[in-house]
């Protein structure tokens, strides 16, 4: 929602102005049951469902739906946490005015009593105007920051909760705020859990012999490893690990970068890119012996399951989704990054780099800096909780 120009705030305003009056529309009485809403992307998804059994002991016999990105709701629909999924789709709520008002129209005739948003950096346009549409008497989000929406946007919005809970001041991680957010709405105890099984793999994406992941792709290309690098990693963990497969994952659109980083190696590679269905990516992750990827939904996949995992680490977003925080129970992704003064830029990178290219934080790792988070990712049981060294 472009909020920047004098147009595009007038016509902001009329929108909104709609969908303010569905919101003030009498409720149908009907469950009066919980929304939990979150649209965001399947990294912040895979961290918060760490948490999300204890959303059922603060509304115990409610029935909870989860407002869900349809990127991943598949996979959410698998968990146990709530009693329905309600996939949305994030570029059309965006473009496609009329999916927009019916989206938030079924979301009204729910009747919530209760609409929850848990997510730390809102957005106006997706999760706040979710929240405001579902017309429940409580509606509860955090206070958050200015990461994703403009000041004047967050005042707009703030304005559409009954219930806004402070966050406390300074940098904190994602999983800490997630667990913050629980305390402070009146949990005694956080609950976090492990991604349970979610599928059961078909034939053709069974691996009969050990095998280690790489995931060379990233939301930008300023946040990728370069090819030639993944390459050569390929080469020193054969060496290290006689036998084991590597393989090659990521979405479809990532096919050609994984072929090109198997062009790059004489290692017989193989390569599952768009042929996995998220639950099934989580699977094959499962049973890998290593994962090695830049930051992305990939390490939190293999925290989540339990699989060491290498993060190769930029400054952009630094200590926020990746370091995993201290007190973190599980086997956490092993960072590997070369500290810069100007870390914390939210990816907007002001030295130089070629377009196109991995920006300076990131191109500045090294192969032999990532040979020893590999060492350290295999040699290390997993935090908090008794753990087999994997050899």
């Amino acid at each position: 929602m472009n909020l920047t120009t004098a147009r595009g705030r007038a016509k902001a305003r009329l929108r909104l102005l709609a969908e303010g009056a569905l919101a003030r529309l009498p409720a149908p009485s009907q469950d009066g049951g919980v929304l939990l809403v979150r649209l965001d992307a399947i990294g912040d998804f895979l961290l918060w469902q760490r948490t999300a059994a204890s959303y059922r002991a603060i509304y115990p016999g409610r029935h909870l739906v989860l407002a869900a990105n349809a990127l991943w709701a598949p996979l959410a629909s698998r968990l146990p946490y709530w009693d329905e999924v309600v996939a949305i789709e994030m570029p059309r709520l965006d473009y496609d005015r009329r999916y927009r008002m019916r989206t938030f129209r079924a979301l009204r005739r729910r009747n919530f009593s209760v609409a929850l948003q848990p997510t730390f950096s809102r957005i106006l346009v997706y999760g706040d105007s979710v929240v405001r549409a579902s017309g429940a008497s409580a509606r509860i989000g955090f206070d958050g920051d200015l990461a994703n929406m403009p000041a004047i946007a967050k005042a707009w919005s703030d304005r559409w909760y009954t219930t806004l809970i402070a966050a406390e001041r300074g940098a904190r991680t994602e999983l800490e705020r997630n667990d913050e957010f629980l305390l402070k709405l009146g949990c005694r105890e956080v609950a976090a859990d492990a991604l349970p099984t979610v599928a059961v793999l078909p034939a053709e994406l069974r691996i009969d012999r050990p095998y280690f992941i790489v995931f060379p792709g990233a939301s930008w290309t300023g946040r990728q490893w370069p090819a030639e690098r993944f390459a050569r990693l390929i080469e020193l963990v054969g060496t290290r690990f006689p036998g084991w497969l590597p393989v090659l994952c990521g979405s479809a659109d990532e096919r050609g970068l994984c072929d090109d980083v198997a062009a790059r190696t004489s290692a017989p590679c193989a390569t599952l890119a768009g042929k996995t269905s998220l639950a099934e990516f989580c699977e094959v992750v499962r049973g890998a012996r290593l994962l090695v990827g830049n930051e992305t939904s990939a390490i939190h996949v293999a925290a989540a399951v339990g699989t060491p995992s290498v993060c190769l680490l930029g400054g952009g977003h630094f200590g926020r989704f990746v370091p995993y925080p201290a007190a973190f129970r599980g086997r956490a992704p092993e960072p590997v990054y070369e500290p810069m003064p100007c870390y914390g830029c939210n990816w907007k990178c002001r030295l130089p780099h070629a377009a196109g290219d991995a920006v300076p934080c990131v191109a500045a790792i090294t192969l032999e800096a990532v040979g020893d988070a590999i060492d350290r990712a295999l040699a290390s049981p997993p935090r908090g909780v008794d753990g087999v060294r994997i050899a």
